[in-house]
């Protein structure tokens, strides 16, 4: 008897609950291979064994072919169907043809944990084949399935094999998933309080961390893990690679220089801040002593000391870390990086080291290099505004952001693009004149000449395309972008702070960024750098607008 295998993805199986068990029509007991395969009727009324790809070659998996075929059942072809412990987890659930809802999210665990187990790590795997940054877990005591997203170039993406899982699945999965959480804050899973903590999975002989923090919404509660994937435990990118000008690397190696100063880097969140930041660190000749102080450490120094701070109880992660201070300022480093500034406790420790002759390095959240200060001197974090506006406090700050970056074998260049269907953003609007127009409003405000501009191919091609998602169809890549504000550069950046307020200052700077009149002449903040990705043909136009000029995505 001639049998094929299939392939999830290529070969795609009917949902869950569109099929029917055969356990009982061919009388084979299920009690000792269900979690591994299960013999099925599929919609169109033929018979296939749905397996783990681990088993699909199993003899079990052939006899149970075979015990289908004894019965008079029509196969289907393939007569073995590969399927995700997702698939197989909710097939033997009993969910195909069920339609309730679920009521309680607090029923005991019926799924084996190696189900559960398998499943995580389809849940890491795909996230790494997919380069994800995020995997958000979503339930509700209301849903009766869960949501499952991945955080890919800054955009959710719900893939197929995913969508249909349940609630209770989900929720097993991630009570057996907490068992293994370093420094977590409660001994279980808690559907009622936040829980924050990180753990590792080896997936394909790699060592892979993620970092778990749980938001309870109103009816559930949604669980985002963060990869600290291939970078963990590796070299981090060589700073050349990164993407920063040749005028803003010789600016990051000069911070590295001399002794006392603070360096910082800002942007949002999954921005490339800590990887910009170890990259720099690398950088940092043999000879000197670096300590860095991380909550995890998410790449390896080879040169350095680093320092884990774990758990999350409030108070004892604030006696750790300033245990961990302490000593620090008596350690005689020239380097230190602490990887986020949060409070107070940390700015008292920066303003030490950097007044005690040590370069410290740190990352915050801001929205350009400019509110960097305003964000320093803030009463959550509080370091005196004298002490940012003092000649060599400040080293260099730094805002960056990351762009999607067009596919470079597939993008369509200006005159392609006219003659399209795509929509202009904001409006469905795709005529030629409308097109024109938005394009010479664009060309107004970047100063730009639109011919040099391309746009991202919708069907992409076979270097970007991704069957499970669209959304970074036409893309390569991410594209950094950065602005960068060094005080010892910028003559008017001492004078005009002496003994005046800072903030008032800074917002009038942030005001005249980039224009004739700024006071700040090497400045260039992220919106010009970007246009310069428009002009060497990285960044898509529209792109450009949803980030930097939305108003003109408004135009109909």
């Amino acid at each position: 008897m001639h049998e094929a295998v299939g392939l999830l993805g290529s070969d795609t199986p009917a949902l869950p609950d569109e099929v029917e068990l055969l356990f009982d029509r061919i009388q084979v007991t299920d009690a000792q291979i269900a979690n591994r395969m299960c013999p099925v009727r599929l919609p169109n009324g033929r018979a296939q064994v749905w397996v783990l790809p681990e088993h699909a070659h199993d003899d079990q998996a052939r006899a149970l072919v075979l015990a289908l075929s004894q019965y008079g059942l029509p196969l289907a072809e393939p007569s073995r169907q590969i399927v995700s412990a997702a698939r197989l987890g909710e097939l033997n659930r009993g969910l195909r043809r069920d339609n309730a809802a679920f009521t309680s999210m607090a029923r005991a665990a019926s799924t084996p944990k190696h189900v559960l187990v398998s499943l995580i790590d389809d849940l890491i795997g795909w996230a790494l084949k997919s380069d994800a940054s995020d995997i958000h877990l979503t339930i509700g005591s209301t849903r009766r399935f869960a949501d499952v997203a991945f955080t890919i170039n800054g955009g959710c993406v719900r893939p197929e094999p995913f969508a249909q899982l349940s609630t209770q699945i989900v929720h097993e999965l991630l009570s057996v998933c907490w068992m293994t959480v370093q420094g977590g804050n409660g001994a279980v899973f808690d559907l009622t309080c936040e829980q924050q903590g990180r753990f590792e999975r080896v997936i394909d002989g790699d060592v892979i961390a993620l970092r778990w923090a749980s938001l309870v919404v109103q009816g559930g509660v949604s669980v985002c893990w963060r990869l600290l994937n291939r970078a963990c435990w590796h070299e981090p990118p060589s700073l050349h690679t990164l993407g920063y000008e040749a005028s803003q690397y010789r600016r990051l190696l000069r911070a590295t220089e001399g002794h006392g100063g603070l360096v910082v880097f800002a942007g949002l969140v999954g921005s490339g801040k800590s990887t910009s930041l170890a990259a720099l660190m690398k950088l940092i000749p043999a000879s000197r002593k670096i300590i860095t102080l991380e909550d995890p450490v998410e790449y390896v120094i080879s040169h350095a000391l680093q320092c884990a701070v774990s758990g999350f109880a409030a108070d004892a992660a604030a006696s750790q870390l300033a245990s961990k201070l302490k000593t620090i300022k008596r350690s005689a480093a020239h380097d230190v990086l602490i990887g986020e500034l949060r409070d107070d406790l940390g700015a008292q420790a920066v303003v030490d080291l950097v007044l005690a002759g040590t370069n410290v390095y740190t990352t915050v959240h801001a929205s350009s290099a400019l509110q960097i200060l305003t964000r320093l001197s803030s009463t959550l974090i509080g370091v005196p505004e004298s002490l940012l506006a003092m000649p060599g406090f400040v080293k260099l700050l730094v805002y960056q952001v990351l762009l999607k970056q067009l596919c470079p074998m597939c993008a369509l260049d200006a005159t392609q693009w006219l003659q399209t269907d795509d929509a202009l953003p904001g409006t469905p609007n795709a005529s030629q004149d409308a097109k024109r127009s938005w394009l010479s409003q664009l060309a107004e405000i970047t100063g730009c000449d639109w011919r040099t501009w391309r746009f991202r191919r919708p069907a992409g091609c076979d270097d970007c395309r991704h069957p499970d998602d669209a959304q970074s169809i036409g893309y390569r890549s991410r594209l950094l972008v950065a602005e960068m504000l060094e005080p010892a550069s910028e003559p008017a950046f001492y004078t005009t702070l002496a003994g005046v307020p800072l903030w008032p200052e800074v917002a009038k700077w942030q005001r005249l960024a980039g224009d004739a009149d700024s006071p700040l002449i090497g400045y260039r903040p992220v919106v010009q750098v970007a246009a310069d990705c428009l002009v060497s043909g990285q960044l898509d136009a529209r792109d450009y607008v949803l980030r930097f000029a939305p108003k003109l995505a408004e135009v109909s």
